[in-house]
């Protein structure tokens, strides 16, 4: 169901006007399962200020130009939210992946650590998306990137569990509600602490059994532990300007 989103839930009628999109997902999604978002044209979401994704996996150039183009009719959008999501830097399966997909970015090799392993390596790093944004994206005024809190421990259940009136709701009953509102608490929710942004992640398919079948297990690192060389320096500088940039424009624009 998530790859056919573009065309079966974001109608053209409904992309022409639509100004706030949040789309979380429970499990990682954006290239396993893959959703291309550019099946929605070549200017999608013209009106669009606001745009918050979760657990939305990034890896090739596409995606990056795709938030880019976003509500071109506003001068671009207005406020992008990020939480937990990775920039995947390998991803490795028992088959070749043959899934016709290709980009510059990415170097496929049939040559894992064991025999017969398809390996796919991501070259994308965060300083060349943040860069990128920050050239192309004049109008943003609101950047936020890190994790919301785990179900238990959410500012919503925990305000709820002091509270009479909720005090016979049994705690699933609070942690579903959680999961169903969590696209629309995400700029309070979301904690921007060094340790939660910036980060990368290795992807082995076909490895764990849910319940559903067969599904991606996503390893999402520290940039340290799976980026090379100063990767994570240079992630960071880039972030903090970044953040400097769309703060001095927000202050320009509350003051105007």
């Amino acid at each position: 169901m998530l790859q056919t989103l573009p065309e079966t839930w974001i109608f053209p009628s409904i992309a022409e006007n639509l100004q706030k999109l949040s789309l979380f997902y429970r499990d990682y999604w954006g290239l396993y399962p893959k959703v291309d978002f550019r099946k929605l044209g070549e200017s999608p979401l013209p009106r669009l200020k606001v745009l918050a994704l979760g657990n939305y996996v990034f890896g090739q150039q596409w995606q990056v130009d795709w938030i880019a183009s976003l509500g071109r009719d506003n001068g671009g959008l207005q406020e992008l939210y990020l939480d937990k999501c990775p920039i995947i830097v390998r991803a490795w399966r028992r088959h070749p992946f043959e899934d016709g997909d290709s980009d510059p970015s990415v170097v496929e090799t049939f040559n894992g650590p064991e025999p017969g392993l398809g390996v796919r390596e991501y070259s994308l790093r965060w300083h060349n998306v943040l860069s990128q944004w920050a050239e192309s994206m004049k109008g943003l005024r609101v950047f936020c990137m890190g994790e919301g809190p785990d179900r238990d421990s959410s500012k919503l259940i925990l305000q709820r569990g002091h509270d009479e009136v909720y005090s016979h709701v049994d705690g699933r009953v609070l942690s579903r509600r959680y999961k169903d509102r969590i696209h629309r608490d995400f700029a309070s929710e979301i904690r921007a602490d060094k340790v939660k942004r910036l980060k990368y992640s290795r992807l082995n398919i076909n490895m764990f059994h849910g319940h559903t079948g067969w599904m991606p297990a996503l390893q999402v690192k520290s940039p340290g532990d799976v980026s090379e060389g100063d990767t994570y320096v240079r992630d960071e500088a880039v972030y903090q300007q970044l953040m400097s940039t769309v703060s001095a424009r927000a202050l320009a624009q509350g003051s105007s």
